[in-house]
């Protein structure tokens, strides 16, 4: 049975959808070092390079002049040159470490005004739901008294009516159990002869 690669997939980087792209290609667009990395940390990944590639070559182009002098005697023209050479490449490697940590002191700097920043916006935050909280406290709390003021005055109507009804039945069994008498007859009266 034939395998059938997806389209666009590039068989030589094992699963890759790159739509066709060359590896290389599909890693650097992939990768930290595509089109998806800021330009900051490119800059400072060249700077950290170069500040490192300077250091080793003007060492190496001061210290071999050091030594053929400490071997010969002999400085010549291209003792001369070597020498400068690595004075040039240390000394622009210190200035890019100096443009580093400021760049570095830079960001920090941002970064504790943004600190400070959130800080006193959740401060405010804070303090506002707390003023806020207290509001509807207050308003539950007044809102709590009141409907309990009007538990209180229902109850006591119901206790009332309570307490007067028994009396309004006792008075009905009274009346129930008194046997309700003939009317008397008005006597006439006679007038003396």
């Amino acid at each position: 049975m034939e395998r059938r690669d997806l389209p666009g997939h590039n068989p030589v980087t094992k699963g890759c959808p790159c739509s066709g792209k060359s590896p290389v290609q599909c890693f650097l667009s992939s990768s930290k070092f595509g089109s998806h990395m800021d330009s900051q940390y490119v800059s400072t990944m060249l700077l950290i390079s170069a500040t490192l590639s300077g250091v080793i070559c003007g060492s190496i182009s001061i210290g071999s002049v050091c030594l053929l002098w400490v071997r010969r005697q002999v400085f010549g023209q291209a003792g001369a040159a070597l020498c400068a050479a690595g004075v040039v490449l240390l000394g622009l490697s210190i200035w890019g470490s100096v443009e580093l940590a400021g760049r570095q002191a830079a960001k920090n700097r941002d970064t504790a005004a943004l600190l400070r920043m959130v800080q006193d916006s959740n401060a405010t935050t804070i303090a506002k739901l707390t003023e806020v909280n207290k509001e509807f406290t207050e308003r539950i709390e007044t809102s709590q008294e009141r409907v309990l003021s009007n538990i209180q005055s229902h109850m006591l109507a119901i206790r009332t009516a309570l307490a007067e009804r028994p009396a309004v039945s006792q008075q009905s069994r009274s009346d129930r159990e008194t046997p309700i008498a003939a009317p008397v007859p008005k006597r006439r009266q006679t007038k003396p002869k």
